[in-house]
């Protein structure tokens, strides 16, 4: 994908600044020979005159900067020709007041121009006021009402008939001050109506525009920008109305001469140009915020004294120092206070816009108070960039100490909808260097030039600007000022993210969602998010990684619990041993074991995870260095293995070749005796530790030890497999010895001895009914036998659950199915509250074995004609099942012993319902082997019954194995 940036033809901008430049040195040598000879007192002139030459370099200057870097080209036209004409007024200023003819002509003439140039500019900036108004079909549907419309359409008309009418009345002022300062033409009462009548009009418009913009601006950048503006008016004609209009107005005496009070006006050009360019301005808007506050604050000291004098002189005081102590004493306490003043109303009024963006990310999120994870940080973060700029696109890569990578967090899911505006974001990224690329695990690697570039930046940098030579910076004002606009494709923001001077994360950010560039105001609001969120990054990577250090401590050191049922050689050993650090590493692990014969080292073992370390099956040659522990970080020679002339000093002697991958050498040694080597292989790029070696070389240690010790372990595995089959025969004794086997057999054999000893004399009736109990008692010895018999293996098919994503209704309705005619016989009714397509973890056949357990407890210990509620209540990860009776109910003391084999409630011991206590208990062992936990809800009161639920893990409905995320096929595969 190609990126192109268009640059601005300056060519023809820099002749019309040129041409300027020449009008102003002329304009003010001119006003310079006319003044100065008509000067009383030099040093009052030579003040007059720099003041009148300063502000007119500043119209200029900033006019020219617009011109000359604006992206809005008609609005920088319009604000290069009003600071023209107030360039002039400026100039002409101190001439014309010795009364050359000339000099007043442009002053006036320039003058008129400016408020009819001023007044157009805030018709097409922020917003364009004289463009119609959009008549799609969003657009009218984004109306309420038809007023609304009717109002927006009438506004499109007025403006360009007001706008020409001020255009009409602004060349009949010009002619008429022309022509009236050089006496040609008589001062007529119709042309004084016309001057007032523009000035008037001009000022309303501009009063009428200010206005207008409170309700037309919709997006926060226009709201700053019209903000600026009117601080620019404020504070330009605020001193001029205060202390000359107000003071005429009032007939107040002390009045300020309106060459000083006008001189604010010369604020108003930075003051416009900066709202102008501000979202081209590269500099934090922390900076421009002080010189603002510095600017307001003097206006506001200016005008406090002003009043303060003012003050002074109304009030009757005696004599001149009680008027100058009156003043001071004032001023010493309330310049603190505007001063203070001036600090909040320029945080609060020219630049809200930071201040919503504060009051976005200052915001408290619960996940903040407690450890959260790195994935968890990253959607914060990622949340709080989109709530700031509106943005979908955001990518957040963090730095992984272990592989040297940035790996993408969360991880890219392709199946998410929500990651396509990700996933369109890296597209861009990816082509940025040849050297990159993104693996299927999100691993993005930076090339170190990138990175020490991305670490050394002072502010974000787009795409494009990485693109550049790394040689290359930015020179004159395209270190602080946007000069060059993104055509039309997507120019993704880098963001560096730093902890303790260290390059952590690089957040990349997509276009803003007003599809503006970003700028000064945006990195201060990203400045900020990453001093609320850095802290929270590192602390939860710095957790994320002592937690794999743990875990990969509790792996290695938890071959101690593995089961030794099928370990009968050492090799089975170093095989258990070689699994545990593949799993724990998430590496290849080889086990070589030392051959004293042949003085070799023979491969017994390969698990893959990473790439083999050798093609031979035997290493020779041996060296006193083979047996040390080597930690080999990888090398830039490319995939696969180097030639025998390229063999690296940081290996092992003993191999032939250099693997180009990252490996662990551990020598297995007990004492002075050599027993093997564990090989670590990394199909990635590692970094080893110094807590990751010393763990390893623990490992090792230890599986030296277990080598050694092997026969010992095989002699405590037959002790083990000796201990088991002494509590089968137990289980089976137990099994036997029940005395809950007599009560259904006795029953069966009395019916049978009925029948044969008065089967002529009973009525078939009577022999069926017989028979019946007869055939119900068989039924109970087989339940008893079953249950027994489940009970001693339920470890055993523990072991051996096949945990599946199994849907809850489907399993509760076949349970139903069957025990619908004992809950007809006995008048139950089983009411099913299980909403359809609700998937839990479970092995199928097991789950219904719990349900046809709960239920039948419940039909044989409730009253005929109770109901029976089989419940499902979904929360979070888990999903509670719950089988509620109306029954007696279970006193609180027996509820602790419920789940125990062989326990039976002491009222039920000699009740009908017959039952050997073991339902509940292997319940409880499937349910526990399926990852849930199962318990019981009962008062103890007659009536109100039981409630047993338990739980089970909640999961998304099966899908194909390659489309179903990574998450579920983990779980679904423990």
């Amino acid at each position: 994908m190609t990126r192109r940036t268009r640059s601005f033809p300056r060519v023809g901008r820099l002749v019309a600044i040129l041409v300027l430049a020449l009008a102003y040195v002329v304009l003010l040598g001119g006003d310079a020979w006319v003044f100065f000879p008509h000067s009383l007192y030099l040093p009052y002139a030579l003040l007059q005159f720099g003041v009148s030459a300063l502000a007119a370099l500043l119209f200029l200057a900033v006019g020219t900067l617009v011109w000359l870097y604006a992206y809005r080209r008609g609005v920088a036209l319009l604000l290069l020709c009003f600071c023209t004409c107030m360039m002039v007024t400026f100039l002409v200023q101190t001439g014309a007041a010795v009364g050359d003819m000339l000099l007043s002509v442009m002053g006036g003439v320039s003058s008129a121009l400016s408020l009819l140039l001023f007044t157009t500019l805030l018709l097409l900036f922020p917003q364009n006021m004289l463009a119609p108004p959009p008549l799609a079909t969003s657009s009218v549907q984004a109306c309420r009402s038809f007023g609304r419309l009717l109002r927006l359409l009438l506004l499109s008309l007025l403006a360009p008939a007001y706008l020409g009418l001020v255009v009409l009345l602004s060349l009949l002022v010009t002619c008429h001050l022309a022509f009236y300062d050089w006496g040609t033409s008589p001062r007529l009462a119709w042309l004084n109506f016309v001057d007032y009548t523009y000035y008037l009009l001009t000022l309303t418009g501009i009063l009428t525009s200010i206005a207008n913009l409170y309700r037309r601006t919709a997006t926060l950048r226009e709201q700053q920008q019209r903000r600026l503006f009117m601080g620019a008016v404020i504070l330009a004609f605020a001193p001029f109305l205060l202390l000359n209009v107000l003071p005429w107005w009032l007939h107040i005496p002390l009045r300020v001469d309106p060459r000083f009070s006008t001189l604010p006006l010369a604020l108003l050009p930075p003051l416009l140009g900066y709202s102008i360019l501000r979202y081209q301005i590269l500099v934090l808007d922390r900076y421009i915020r002080r010189v603002v506050a510095w600017i307001v604050g003097l206006v506001g000291l200016v005008m406090l004294a002003y009043a303060v004098a003012v003050l002074a002189l109304i009030l009757p005081l005696p004599d001149l120092p009680a008027r100058t102590l009156l003043t001071v004493a004032l001023m010493a306490i309330l310049a603190p206070l505007v001063w203070w003043l001036a600090r909040i109303l320029t945080e609060r009024l020219f630049f809200s816009e930071l201040c919503h963006y504060r009051h976005l990310l200052e915001t408290p999120h619960p996940l903040e108070s407690e450890g959260a994870t790195l994935d968890e940080v990253a959607q914060l973060m990622s949340a709080a960039v989109v709530n700031v700029f509106e943005t979908r696109e955001v990518c957040l890569f963090v730095f992984d100490d272990e592989s040297g990578y940035y790996r993408l967090c969360p991880t890219l899911s392709y199946a998410e909808p929500g990651d396509e505006a990700r996933l369109r974001l890296l597209r861009w990224l990816l082509p940025m260097e040849p050297e990159e690329a993104l693996g299927d695990n999100g691993w993005l690697t930076l090339t170190p030039p990138l990175v020490e570039r991305l670490t050394q930046a002072r502010f974000p940098l787009r795409l494009s600007e990485l693109q550049q030579s790394f040689g290359r910076s930015p020179l004159g004002l395209a270190r602080y000022l946007q000069v060059t606009v993104p055509y039309q494709e997507l120019d993704p923001l880098l963001v560096p993210v730093r902890a303790q001077g260290r390059l952590i994360g690089v957040l990349v950010l997509g276009e803003r969602g007003d599809h503006q560039p970003y700028a000064g105001p945006d990195f201060e609001a990203i400045e900020l998010m990453l001093a609320r969120f850095t802290p929270l990054l590192e602390t939860a990577r710095l957790s994320a990684r002592a937690s794999r250090h743990a875990a990969m401590l509790n792996a290695l050191y938890s071959v101690n619990a593995l089961p030794v049922s099928a370990i009968e050689t050492i090799e089975d050993v170093a095989v258990n041993y070689a699994e545990v650090a593949a799993r724990a590493g998430s590496a290849g692990a080889e086990v070589w074991l030392y051959d004293e014969q042949g003085a070799c080292l023979r491969r017994v073992a390969y698990l893959p995870g990473g790439p083999p370390l050798s093609a031979a099956q035997q290493l020779n040659s041996l060296q006193e260095d083979d047996w040390r522990p080597w930690f080999y970080e990888g090398s830039d020679m490319g995939p696969g293995l180097a030639r025998d002339h390229a063999l690296s000093p940081h290996i092992p002697p003993c191999l032939p070749q250099t693997p180009a991958f990252p490996f662990a050498w551990l020598p297995l040694r007990r004492a002075h005796r050599r027993l093997g080597v564990l090989v670590l292989t990394y199909a990635r790029a590692h970094l080893f530790s110094c807590e990751e070696k010393h763990m390893l070389e623990m490992f090792s240690s230890q599986c030296a030890t277990m080598l050694e010790n092997a026969k010992i372990t095989l002699e405590l595995r037959a002790a083990y497999e000796q201990q088991k089959e002494l509590d089968r025969l137990k289980d089976q004794f137990i099994m036997t010895a029940s005395h809950e086997l007599r009560t259904p057999l006795t029953a069966v054999l009395g019916y049978i001895e009925l029948l044969k000893e008065y089967h002529m004399h009973l009525s078939p009736e009577v022999r069926e009914d017989f028979i019946a109990r007869a055939h119900r008692g068989c039924d109970e010895l087989v339940l008893l036998v079953s249950n027994i018999m489940d009970a001693s293996r339920v470890h055993m098919d523990a072991e051996r659950l096949k945990l599946e994503a199994v849907e809850l209704r489907k399993s509760v309705q076949h349970v139903v199915d069957i025990l619908d005619a004992l809950s007809t016989r006995e008048r139950h009714s089983l009411r099913v509250h299980v909403p359809v397509g609700v998937y839990v973890l479970a092995d199928e056949l097991r789950l219904r074995q719990v349900l046809l357990n709960l239920l039948s407890n419940a039909l044989k210990y409730s009253p005929p004609g109770t109901d029976v509620d089989i419940l499902c209540r979904i929360e979070e990860r888990w999903v509670t099942i719950s089988v509620r009776d109306y029954g007696l109910g279970v006193p609180r003391e027996a509820q602790k012993h419920l789940f125990e084999r062989f326990v039976r409630l002491d009222r039920d011991m000699n009740s009908p319902v017959r039952g050997a206590g073991l339902g509940l208990y292997i319940s409880e062992q499937l349910v526990q082997a399926m990852g849930g936990r199962i318990w019981v809800e009962s008062s103890g009161v007659p009536g109100e019954g039981s409630t047993f639920s338990f739980t089970l893990q909640h999961v998304t409905a099966p899908r194909p194995r390659s489309e179903a995320p990574r998450s579920v096929r983990r779980e679904m595969a423990c």
